[in-house]
């Protein structure tokens, strides 16, 4: 056996203790560099006070050299709120030397401005002893942009939460993935119910085919599409809607498509509205021209008839003044005059239908005007119904006029006021049976004059006094009726006493009787005064007056 010198071995061991420290000093270099380097910021510290810091601490820190951090306590550097935290992380790395998960902290920099970092702790040993070695990167931007970005996401929540436009989400299959609250308040759906349905199915039967279209339109990758359908909401009802598609894109592929749609129901029903307004529009435009064509009319073929008829009943009256001339027997010339009287009595009829239609296709078309002039109402009503009087004796009447005051100064038209008076008396004596009574009563209340005129004829039955006042409309539609008439006269009175700024009303009992009940305003108008000329109007010019009204009258 070989055996070396001691000085061998001891040279030996020399050359193994030099190479390791060696070793180590490389290792401690070369990790001092790797620290030194590193992009995230080094804090070592013993029991907080902090003995080395790298390059990126200093930087992150905002110090000039590490002199303004080392030596200081990390809780100087650390925002106050997280302070219990960093005391009992430290206390708990010292006693289990364990890592400490990533977390999130503020710090304070040198020049006082507040970073977010994320946190890594741990214990090293570090020149003999047991230090906690942080590492911290800086997430201020990263941060930054997290918040923004869910502030985005809240704001984008909360105005899907409260859009009143509905958006759905569905995949390649028509399956809906999403869908916002508003379709509760729109359809009655909560979002819950329709989210796995499929979207056709909430199509209207009629729209389903152009809705396919859209789909298929929008996943080739032709880009948008607006399109109007029927939705079906909860209650079975459809409502129309106006929807937008878009495709949704994954890997430049489409994978699904959003609809974003609107109500149209209350516009769609405006639009139908207003297309339905102005159909009626265009009718009642078509109405209006054929009641003015149909106005004309009746005004044109008046006149036309007007002339040949007082032509008739002129010669009638020179045939009556040669009756009286001519030598005949009695009975002939009596009979004569029977026949000449039936033929008068018609061409009165007639006159008095002419003349109606002709006042009342003035005042549809607003030609009538009123000669307003200064009277006393009473003498007027009092002289028209005296007239009339010996008529109604003739007829087995009593004709009764009364008043309460004898003189009431009024402007009023004469032939209008006459028109109304003999109308109004010629209704009640038609209507009024032999033995029966006309009361004709004026009473004043200072500011309006109300004139009664009131018989114990047949009355009116309820569901005929509120139409009585119509063109055309008759008391008794029979075909038998006992009167005659155009269903004019009350209809026209109401348009005279309209001009007059009064009004006119029925009070009526069926088998008792009838009131017509007028209201005239008491005004005056400048440099007019009829009066004498009332006192003028002859007793024939009323009688012939008397003999047109009353001509239906047999």
């Amino acid at each position: 056996m070989y055996i070396l010198p001691r000085g061998v071995f001891e040279v030996e061991e020399n050359c193994s203790k030099k190479y390791c420290c060696q070793r180590l000093v490389e290792i401690e270099e070369r990790y001092n560099k790797i620290l030194q380097f590193s992009s995230d910021a080094v804090f070592i510290h013993n029991d907080g006070l902090i003995v080395y810091v790298n390059a990126m601490a200093i930087k992150l820190m905002e110090a000039d050299s590490e002199e303004e951090l080392l030596n200081k306590n990390i809780l100087d550097f650390i925002h106050k709120d997280y302070h219990e935290v960093v005391k009992k992380r430290i206390k708990f790395i010292r006693e289990v030397d364990e890592i400490v998960p990533a977390r999130e902290e503020d710090f304070i920099t040198v020049k006082g401005k507040t970073i977010h970092l994320e946190v890594i702790a741990t214990s090293i040993p570090f020149n003999g002893l047991r230090h906690n070695i942080i590492f911290a990167r800086n997430i201020t931007e990263r941060k930054k942009l997290q918040e923004a970005k869910q502030k985005r996401e809240l704001i984008l929540r909360r105005v899907i939460e409260n859009t009143l436009d509905l958006l759905i989400m569905c995949n390649k299959e028509g399956n809906i993935t999403f869908a916002t609250p508003s379709h509760y308040q729109v359809l009655g759906y909560r979002p819950e119910e329709l989210i796995g349905g499929n979207s056709i199915e909430l199509v209207h039967p009629e729209d389903l085919e152009g809705a396919k279209e859209v789909i298929k339109y929008t996943f080739g990758g032709h880009g948008n599409k607006i399109f109007r359908w029927r939705c079906r909401c909860k209650d079975g009802s459809y409502k129309y809607l106006e929807s937008y598609t878009k495709p949704v894109f994954t890997n430049n592929k489409p994978d699904g498509v959003v609809i974003s749609s609107r109500d149209l129901t209350d516009r769609k029903r405006a639009e139908e509205i207003e297309k339905s307004m102005e159909e009626q529009s265009r009718q009642l435009q078509e109405v209006v021209e054929y009641d003015k064509f149909r106005t004309e009319f009746f005004a044109n073929i008046s006149h036309e008839l007007r002339t040949p008829i007082n032509v008739i009943f002129s010669t009638i009256q020179l045939i009556n003044l040669n009756i009286n001339q001519m030598d005949m027997a009695y009975s002939d010339n009596e009979k004569l005059k029977k026949y000449m009287d039936i033929m008068k009595q018609n061409c009165n009829r007639l006159i008095r239908i002419i003349n109606n239609l002709i006042d009342v296709s003035k005042i549809e078309s607003g030609y009538f005007d009123l000669k307003l002039t200064n009277n006393n109402i009473i003498s007027l009503v009092e002289n028209i119904t005296l007239s009339v009087v010996e008529y109604a004796e003739s007829k087995g009447i009593e004709l009764i006029f009364d008043t309460e005051v004898e003189e009431k100064i009024i402007a009023c038209d004469l032939d209008a006021i006459e028109r109304i008076m003999l109308n109004l008396i010629s209704n009640a004596l038609k209507f009024t049976e032999p033995g029966g009574k006309i009361f004709v009563n004026i009473f004043d209340k200072e500011d309006r004059i109300i004139i009664s005129v009131k018989d114990t004829g047949i009355g009116i039955c309820q569901e005929k006094q509120g139409i009585i006042f119509e063109r055309f409309v008759q008391g008794d539609k029979t075909i038998t009726r006992k009167q005659q008439g155009s269903g004019i006269g009350l209809s026209l009175v109401k348009s005279l006493v309209k001009l007059h700024k009064g009004d006119i009303s029925l009070k009526s009992k069926l088998g008792e009787g009838s009131e017509f009940i007028i209201e005239l305003p008491v005004t005056l108008v400048e440099g007019s005064d009829k009066e004498a000329k009332l006192k003028r109007m002859s007793y024939e010019d009323n009688i012939e007056k008397v003999q047109i009204e009353f001509s239906d009258i047999y």
